[in-house]
């Protein structure tokens, strides 16, 4: 897969995830959001608020990478060791915990979270849009948690597809057993 291959296919994905989570919470009240599984894990908002809190950090770092990448669109996508590691840690299949900066709140969450929500994924896939074109093999920017490691564009979209599947997919589960379970 080419650079430009994998911008277009995350690019192309985001507002799908953007359209599941709003089929899937379409007409549940504030309380089913904020309601955790019977098993203690996350409600539908903290969810929400973990994928901000996690894609947010990278909304920071990533701009500046973007603009200092030249031309390379076309270059088959390579990623990095910590790459590889952090898209099946966090993706469908992973279990890794949640690193502390990024663990929601406890809190009840307003239902605007979700327009929060989708006004940020927008922002990101702008972002990626920006990538078009460019060698997002790279090395040009730093993990937000682990600093020590470099990363590239290409990893970082390449690990948001795998945590907005991964997380979309439970924010569908959670809205069925809410609905199932009244």
């Amino acid at each position: 897969m080419t650079g430009n291959e994998l911008t277009d296919l995350v690019t192309d994905l985001l507002p799908k995830m953007i359209e599941r989570v709003r089929v899937a919470a379409a007409g549940l009240t504030p309380d089913q959001l904020n309601q955790p599984t019977a098993s203690g894990d996350w409600s539908i908002a903290q969810i929400l608020d973990h994928m901000m809190l996690a894609h947010g950090s990278y909304l920071e770092i990533l701009p500046p990478a973007i603009a200092a990448v030249g031309p390379g669109g076309e270059a088959p996508v390579r990623l990095t060791g910590i790459g590889k590691f952090l898209v099946k840690a966090s993706g469908p299949g992973g279990n890794a915990p949640a690193p502390k900066p990024f663990v929601p709140k406890r809190a009840p969450y307003d239902p605007a979270v979700l327009e929060e929500w989708v006004a940020q994924t927008n922002q990101l896939r702008d972002l990626f849009l920006s990538a078009r074109g460019k060698d997002v093999n790279r090395k040009s920017l730093r993990n937000p948690i682990f600093k020590i490691f470099g990363m590239n564009i290409a990893d970082v979209m390449s690990i948001a597809e795998a945590h907005f599947e991964r997380h979309v997919g439970q924010i569908e589960e959670r809205a069925a057993t809410v609905r199932a379970t009244g």
